[in-house]
């Protein structure tokens, strides 16, 4: 085989080659299972930004926004006693 020449799994080879991007997105994914959160409605991310954090009686209300997309959506908290 030259170097020019791709090699190519034989016939019956599960092997299968991954992108940086396809890994990490793996990474993500697996991490956010793990560790739970809030899912974009949008995107699929769950990296979020809170821009506001405000109390309404025994309760906290946060504005957050998606790092990935830009969408905004409201979350209401329960403080634990």
């Amino acid at each position: 085989m030259t170097r020019t020449e791709k090699s190519q799994p034989r016939a019956g080879s599960e092997e299968e080659v991954k992108t940086g991007a396809e890994m990490a997105a793996e990474a993500d994914a697996a991490r956010a299972e793990a560790t739970g959160g809030i899912e974009c409605p949008k995107c699929g991310c769950r990296h979020w930004r809170i821009y506001k954090t405000g109390p309404k009686g025994t309760l906290v209300k946060r504005r957050r926004q998606c790092r990935n997309c830009g969408h905004r959506l409201g979350t209401t908290e329960r403080i634990e006693t």
